[in-house]
């Protein structure tokens, strides 16, 4: 979808008619307004689409156009330091090889973990936890993910004390797949905000069987009756439609089936997953609702206005953070 202004008449426009409509083709005119007064746009990993993952540059870029949250993964060097980096080894975004927690925070330091996005970003270094919270307060919200509690033992322990020390704790949110990290940090500290990541994979395991069914349905039915190969070819396809159908409504209730009823404070589905009837139901439970990983224009404004989100976690939050909302 293409937007008609170019990135930098939208700055102008901000910044001389705040009142004006913007229109965005195949979609509805909307009018235009603040980001701050819709939902907290979150960014994932930083501007991950500016700047390397995961870094100090990726999480000034997104503080600068304007962000009020960033997302980072955790995990714990050899010598007990807690670091910044998605996989638990390094041969994705350093020029390090091997597991993360095998190395001590003065080889991780030795690093590149930006040249692979681009030569402008050699020497980027891997940022630990502590330089990061040190940097971001008075800025930005920080949302710690744990991605395996187990990997690393005693890691929210660890964790809730730099927040402690940087007097954090209502500027962060700790969230995971691993509901076990909610539980752990509630146990240690219940005025710290915590949050389960939804994973989508029961719904699309769902829509699988769910179309492939309809379809075998729908085709074994055709030949039974004795249709014709046009009509075949319509019930086939007619049966592969109610089978995706149904198996969403299915995939997405087994996928948020008592997430409600967890200790966390923020449920946090993949996008997909998330209705108004779901988000509804969470406020009601004093819960709030984030989606993940949104970068449309078109479907951020559909989560925010339409599903009533509280957060939207996304790759590109320079698309929403110029002040305005598409």
């Amino acid at each position: 979808m293409k937007i008609e202004n170019t990135f930098i008449q939208k700055q102008q426009i901000i910044h001389k008619e705040p009142k004006k409509e913007l229109e965005i083709k195949d979609t509805v005119t909307l009018s235009k307004s603040p980001i701050s007064e819709k939902v907290l746009i979150i960014a994932h990993r930083g501007s991950s689409k500016l700047a390397p993952e995961n870094t100090m540059a990726s999480f000034k870029e997104a503080y600068k156009h304007g962000a009020t949250a960033i997302e980072l993964d955790t995990h714990r060097t050899k010598d007990g330091y807690l670091v910044i980096i998605h996989d638990d080894t390094l041969d994705r975004t350093t020029n390090g090889h091997g597991k993360v927690g095998d190395f001590t925070l003065k080889e991780l330091k030795e690093l590149d973990a930006g040249s692979w996005f681009g030569p402008e970003f050699k020497g980027e270094k891997i940022p630990t936890l502590e330089e990061v919270l040190q940097w971001a307060k008075g800025k930005v919200k920080v949302d710690i993910e744990v991605k395996n509690s187990s990997q690393y033992p005693g890691i929210e322990k660890d964790i809730l004390k730099l927040v402690e020390e940087k007097d954090l704790k209502d500027d962060v949110f700790i969230t995971s797949f691993d509901k076990s990290v909610s539980e752990n940090i509630k146990d240690m500290a219940p005025e710290i905000k915590t949050g389960l990541l939804i994973s989508p994979d029961l719904l699309v395991k769902a829509l699988k069987i769910g179309t492939a069914g309809g379809l075998i349905a729908g085709l074994a039915g055709s030949l039974i009756g004795g249709a014709g190969a046009l009509l075949a070819a319509g019930m086939t396809l007619a049966g592969g439609g109610m089978g995706f159908l149904v198996s969403k409504e299915i995939g997405e209730r087994i996928s948020l089936k008592g997430s409600l009823e967890e200790k966390a404070d923020i449920i946090l589905p993949y996008w997909a997953l998330i209705g108004s009837t779901f988000v509804r139901k969470a406020h009601e439970k004093n819960k709030e609702v984030y989606s993940y990983t949104a970068n449309s224009p078109k479907l951020v404004n559909k989560l925010a206005n339409k599903t009533g989100v509280d957060g939207i976690i996304t790759d590109t939050p320079e698309k929403f953070l110029e002040g305005y909302f598409f």
